[in-house]
């Protein structure tokens, strides 16, 4: 039974990420600007974390890691959140999540030449596919949503 909760949660959270960019770009021109968006999310991930912190975590931060971990959320978090929801704000969401799929890429380039991370066969076969996919997309394929009463088609 775990094993089956495990994926749903899985589930739920690539099916939230993948909405992410579809409903903040619906409301953040009509009703909020990316900012405003950024500051709420921000404001309710604190709460949140801060309740499950203080109930199910018995860990004492030491003083002189704040500092790093405040450090830390403003560019991680913070900083990265609001970059990311402007650019959303100014471009189609097939591309802005089109370019979040090379971040994976970024990332092995980064660990391969500051960590000596290996670049073994598998994960180069997943960049070549991730990267011939985005391309594919990109260029060969205009995806356009048409929601009607009733009538719910996606055509290429």
């Amino acid at each position: 039974m775990h094993k089956y909760i495990v994926h749903l949660a899985l589930f739920l959270v690539a099916f939230i990420w993948a909405a992410n960019y579809s409903i903040a770009k619906e409301i953040m021109p009509n009703y909020i600007r990316p900012y405003g968006l950024v500051t709420i999310r921000i404001i309710i991930a604190t709460c949140v974390f801060a309740v499950i912190h203080f109930f199910a975590s018995n860990e004492k931060v030491e003083w002189k890691d704040h500092f790093i971990l405040f450090t830390c959320s403003m560019f991680g978090i913070a900083i990265n959140t609001l970059l990311f929801f402007k650019g959303l704000s100014l471009s189609p969401p097939i591309s802005a999540a089109l370019i979040m799929t090379t971040t994976p890429v970024i990332v092995l380039i980064i660990a391969a030449i500051s960590l000596n991370e290996s670049i073994t066969v598998r994960k180069l076969i997943g960049i070549i596919s991730a990267g011939g996919g985005v391309i594919y997309l990109i260029f060969r394929v205009s995806v356009r949503f048409h929601c009607d009463p009733g009538k719910h088609r996606i055509s290429p």
